[in-house]
């Protein structure tokens, strides 16, 4: 947002600027019966970049593909620290606790911008490594 790039990627971290991500997905078509949320974010920082961990904090505010850095919604609650993610590969992020009250989504903010990048592959980006949600049903038994 703010003249990111609709390239496939999200990019955290920066040149000394400030590289962010917002993330969000359709709550409402959610089953009552889901006991727990994973996010699998696959990691495709390019060879020869210093990666960067990242903060996951539920979006204070809504937003749109339009949204722009200064509209920007603001950081809720902290969900998670990653640590910088070794080469390719998925990372999986536990949002069972955070997915009802994040009705803005997710505002994803870098450790570091010192010359330190991340990127996570976007739902732009090849579909194989799309971001997606693994869901867990609680058992029921009826007797």
């Amino acid at each position: 947002y703010g003249g990111g790039l609709d390239d496939g990627d999200i990019r955290l971290g920066g040149w000394g600027d400030r590289y962010e991500g917002l993330m969000s997905f359709d709550t409402s078509i959610l089953p009552e019966d889901v006991t727990g949320v994973t996010l699998h974010l696959y990691n495709d920082t390019p060879d020869g970049k210093q990666a960067t961990g990242f903060d996951i904090h539920t979006a204070s505010g809504t937003w749109d593909e339009n949204t722009k850095w200064a509209s920007r919604p603001g950081q809720g609650d902290l969900v998670t620290t990653v640590s910088a993610p070794p080469a390719d590969g998925w990372i999986e992020i536990d949002l069972s606790d955070y997915l009802a009250q994040a009705d803005g989504g997710f505002v994803l903010t870098p450790h570091s911008n010192a010359n330190r990048f991340t990127y996570l592959t976007s739902t732009e980006g090849e579909e194989e490594f799309r971001p997606y949600l693994e869901l867990t049903y609680a058992d029921e038994f009826m007797l």
